[in-house]
This record gives C-alpha cells, structure tokens and sequence, in this order.
C-alpha cells in the first residue's frame, strides 16, 4: 500500500499501482489532482484531509475499483476524462460532507462510471456535462439521503448520454401522496442535442431548460 501525506494545495498525484491502497493526505484541507493512468484489479484510493478532490481518467479504461473520500473535510468532488478515456470510481464512501459533484466528459467513447455515492446528506449541486462521452450512475444515496439538494443539471453533447440511476433526495412524508423522489429539488436543468439524457425512478417538480 501507498501513502502520500501532507500535499500542498494543487498538487497531482498519479495513479500507477494496479492492486494497491493508495491514501492521499493532504494539507489543512487543500485541493488535490489525481490522475487514473492505470485500471485497477485490486485495491483502492483513498483522500484524507482534503476539501475539493478531482479525479481524472487517463488511461483507456481506467479503474480505481473504490473511492473513500474524507467525511469531515471533502466538499467538492469532480470526476473527469480526457479525450476517449474511461474513469471508474466502484463505490463512492465517506461522502457525508460533500456539497459538489460535478462529472464530466470530453470526447466520444471516453466514459465515466460510478457505482453507489453513499452519503447525500449535505449534497446540494449535481452537474454531469457529457462531451461526447457517456456518464452513468447507479442508484444512488442509498444512505444519508439527499435532502438538500436543490439544483441538478444535466448537459449531453456530441452523441453522449448521461444515465443517471434512482436519486433519493426525501424520506419525509409531506403527504399521503408525497412520492419521496427529488421532493426538495428547486430546479433541474436538462440540455441536450439528441434525446440522451435519463433519469431513473424520479419525480422533478420544477424544469428549467
């Protein structure tokens, strides 16, 4: 296993390791860069410490099988490709205080996979912006439910789409008819140049396109 502590802010580390624990420390709560230049068959990453993460696919099928964040310090995560390059984060965990996530792809064939984002429960923004590449998601929030999420927007450009699984934003009954899907959702923002963008198992109360 690879540990790396106390990383300026701004710093990129570089995912090599095929099968390692890889954990990301960095100091007093800066940004760091991680670059996925390999797909993992084992193992995992790990970031400590760190308010705004951003990881980055930069291999063809890149693979860091599972991604635990900090669930005191992480408030921002982006996930992100280059050209047709693939990044699959397995499960997101220790997600309690992130308020941002942000997906997003840059070419055809370059796809962005995630399995379960654990914990919603200060989530308030989601943007996927899919340049030519597909972004999926399983169900996610299974716990720490997303009830102050208020804005999620969905770009899908260039022949991408982005498939976005069962969202669990209330678990609190405001009626007998109260569906508790995407109850507390302000607003959310579809865009696309052909019919690519999906939801799964939701109810939006309000658009704006």
């Amino acid at each position: 296993n690879t540990t790396v502590q106390g990383l300026n802010s701004g710093v990129t580390v570089n995912i090599l390791e095929p099968t390692d624990v890889a954990t990301i420390d960095t100091l007093n709560a800066a940004e760091v860069s991680i670059d996925v230049e390999v797909s993992k068959s084992g193992g995992s990453v790990a970031v400590t410490d760190t308010a705004a993460v951003t990881i980055t696919g930069k291999v063809a099928t890149g693979d860091i099988v599972a991604l635990a964040l900090d669930d005191v310090d992480t408030t921002s995560l982006s996930l992100a490709t280059t050209s047709t390059n693939d990044l699959d984060t397995g499960i997101i965990s220790n997600t309690d205080k992130v308020t941002t996530f942000n997906l997003t792809t840059a070419a055809h064939d370059g796809t962005i996979n995630t399995t379960t984002f654990a914990d919603a429960t200060s989530l308030e923004t989601i943007t996927a912006t899919g340049v030519g590449g597909d972004i999926t998601t399983d169900a996610l929030f299974a716990t720490g439910t997303a009830e102050g999420l208020s804005t999620v927007t969905l770009t899908a450009t260039e022949g991408s789409d982005i498939s976005i699984g069962a969202v669990t934003a209330d678990t609190t009954d405001a009626s007998s008819t109260d569906i508790n899907t995407f109850e507390s959702i302000g607003s959310v923002s579809l865009f696309s140049t052909t019919p690519s963008v999906a939801f799964s198992d939701v109810t939006i109360s309000s658009f704006v396109i």
